[in-house]
């Protein structure tokens, strides 16, 4: 089937996008909650705690010294229990963009064809901006996640704690940067500073976060050694170490490895409440520019509830 002119699906979008497109709390819910679940940080996170209004408490316990021996005729409790909790205080997260009508052209050559598929000009027009920018939004959710350093919420990288920032117990540190010589030994040093009982209760959770380049280097070190001689090198490289499963997550940097379980990471949204908005502006009904906005506001925070747990490596 023949693909709908420009003109003709520019037509139809313009008529169908009218002021309307405008969602607000509950509404927004769907944007919204898409913006910050469908995304990498959200596949390994342990819990996603959803509709928090101010905060949300994730409680800790630790126990010592609770068992005793011998015969017992009385009641003679021992040993201590300290309890404690880690906060999800979700932070105001927004973006605004806008776009000429005449850009349109450049995005719907980009498109599939929408006929063939059965969806209106207007609608394949919808759907590809709101991917785009969704996409764009969840990079910058990825960044604050991993790397910011709290603050008042006015830079990409303050309000939130990322997880790298979090992770201060357990470092390893290495004077070179990551090559397929060295590694092997570094994933196995971090790892070794987790302690007996997160590796033998969550082995089967337990993650090592590289980004991609980071995985290729660890794959040429296998390839190099003869460890991956059972896998086929186009289709079947190896993402395990030892049997740890390694994630790669694009906005880690260079030379830094985590590793954590997935039991120890949680995602917090805030409530649909009068911040949160997914919006798409057309400024022709108010300033008459020929051009359109879209515009996404939402709360998160993520938290590692036991950052004792978790170890991190990178270069100094």
């Amino acid at each position: 089937m023949k693909k709908e002119s420009f003109e003709k699906a520019y037509q139809a979008f313009a008529s169908t996008f009218t002021s309307t497109q405008s969602y607000f709390g509950t509404d927004a819910a769907p944007y919204v909650l898409a913006a910050f679940t469908n995304n990498k940080l959200a596949d390994l996170a342990g819990t996603i705690v959803q509709d928090i209004n101010d905060k949300a408490p994730i409680a800790k316990m630790s126990v010592s010294n609770l068992v005793q021996f011998g015969d017992n005729c009385t009641w003679s409790p021992s040993g201590t229990v300290a309890t404690s909790d880690v906060k999800l205080v979700p932070c105001k997260i927004w973006a605004d963009y806008e776009m000429c009508y005449d850009d349109l052209r450049g995005v719907y050559n980009g498109l599939q064809n929408a006929s063939e598929q059965g969806i209106e000009p207007a609608q394949a027009f919808m759907s590809a901006l709101q991917e785009v920018f969704l996409s764009e939004f969840n990079k910058n959710i990825m960044q604050r996640a991993l790397y910011a350093t709290g603050g008042t919420g006015t830079t990409v990288n303050d309000c939130v704690t990322g997880i790298w920032e979090q992770i201060i117990t357990n470092k390893v540190t290495g004077s070179s940067a990551l090559t397929s010589s060295n590694i092997i030994a570094a994933v196995e040093a971090t790892i070794q500073k987790l302690d007996n009982d997160v590796l033998e209760n969550a082995m089967d959770n337990v993650i090592v976060l590289m980004n991609q380049k980071m995985l290729r280097i660890y794959q040429s070190a296998l390839a190099a050694s003869g460890a991956a001689w059972g896998f086929n090198p186009a289709t079947e490289k190896p993402r395990t170490y030892d049997g740890f499963r390694i994630e790669t997550i694009s906005k880690m940097a260079d030379n830094h490895i985590i590793v954590l379980s997935t039991d120890n990471l949680y995602l917090g949204v805030g409530s649909m409440g009068e911040f949160e908005q997914f919006q798409i502006i057309d400024f022709r009904r108010t300033t008459g520019d020929r051009k359109f906005g879209l515009s996404i506001a939402g709360r998160f925070d993520v938290k590692v509830i036991y950052e004792a747990q978790a170890a991190k490596w990178y270069k100094v």
